[in-house]
């Protein structure tokens, strides 16, 4: 292989003439977090290499290699229940699942995580999991195009908490406690690399009586490999390129949120061995930040067609996608306190 050198939106309020009807604007603190854009074509990428991708199934089985995975780029757990599995995806517009409750479409989402190499490296691949849940192979899923981004990260991370405490609700979220609001602040992406050609693995789709799917281990091979330097803070991100019918996986992590944070324990970021802080990201639909949401019933024959593409828009990617920034935040979750289970490959060259 050969080396690489390293080098949101006005919310707009719409009045639909009844309460069960009503769209829901956003906090000055919730205005602030949207996902940052730098340009708007691909000759843009003033920083941005790319490369081949080859995604490999490893089967139920995986241990890595201490020579090649040094041990503060890894993390070799998860909740093998599935009950804090989150999805990559990239489905069809016709196929967008609509929540009734929360009054939106399920958005598209590429994940990924902050990692911390020591030394300077050579990143070869990603190793990475899918879930223990029903959602981790989705019928969409197997053959379609995949890519991998590696981000540098800028700055100090400061977590924030967007003036939420214990026993207050989160702002804007599912669930009611309040750490679910809590985001990363004080950091940037620079985006450095983009690898795509690679496909998602053939892989029984799961169900609760399909297991064959689940807890898989797969590699994400980058064929050029990329020098990254030691003492600076990168992120990996994944995601399909297209959207597809269906088209989605569920990769195995751990979220202490659920169980800390609902019960009122403090909770921090994840920490490597060398002390040194990593989270969750994620990239979501065109980066609008909470999206527009038509509370009360689905809107579909009540509102007509304007709303219903506006709504469908902001959970479809944009052209712009590659260029977008991932950040901690999300709706209806978070990825601030997720660790995903994953293992950085490493190459003498």
């Amino acid at each position: 292989m050969n080396n690489i050198e390293l080098i949101f939106t006005l919310f707009i309020v719409i009045c639909v003439g009844s309460d069960s009807h009503s769209y829901e604007s956003k906090t000055d603190s919730q205005k602030k977090l949207q996902s940052k854009s730098y340009s708007n074509t691909k000759e843009n990428f003033a920083h941005t290499q790319t490369s081949g991708l080859i995604v490999t199934d490893l089967g139920k089985n995986y241990s890595y290699d201490s020579s090649k995975t040094p041990a503060n780029l890894y993390f070799d757990n998860t909740d093998t229940g599935g009950s804090t599995s989150t999805s990559v995806r990239n489905d069809s517009e016709f196929n967008l699942k609509w929540n009734n409750d929360e009054g939106y479409y399920q958005r598209n989402r590429d994940l990924g995580l902050i990692f911390n190499p020591e030394q300077n490296i050579t990143l070869d691949a990603i190793v990475l999991r899918t879930s223990g849940s029903d959602k981790a192979v989705k019928t969409g899923a197997p053959g379609a195009d995949v890519i991998l981004q590696i981000f540098e990260v800028s700055g100090t991370p400061v977590l924030k908490d967007n003036g939420t405490v214990y026993g207050d609700e989160a702002i804007g979220r599912f669930g009611s406690w309040h750490a679910m609001d809590d985001y990363v602040d004080g950091v940037s992406y620079i985006p450095l690399l983009l690898a795509t050609g690679g496909q998602f693995p053939t892989m029984d789709v799961t169900s609760s009586s399909d297991t064959s799917g689940k807890l898989r281990y797969m590699r994400w091979d980058i064929t050029e490999n990329m020098q990254l330097i030691g003492g600076k803070r990168y992120c990996f991100v994944v995601g399909f390129e297209n959207p597809t019918f269906d088209c989605s996986i569920a990769l195995a992590n751990i979220n202490p949120i659920t169980s800390q944070g609902k019960n009122g324990d403090p909770i921090y970021l994840y920490k490597d061995p060398n002390g040194k802080k990593w989270w969750g990201v994620r990239r979501e639909g065109n980066s609008t930040y909470p999206p527009s949401r038509a509370l009360g019933t689905y809107p579909l024959s009540e509102q007509g067609e304007p709303l219903k593409s506006q709504l469908k828009s902001e959970s479809m990617f944009d052209s712009d996608r590659f260029n977008q920034e991932p950040v901690s935040n999300g709706f209806p979750s978070i990825d601030t306190y997720r660790t995903l289970q994953f293992y950085i490959e490493t190459s003498g060259d």
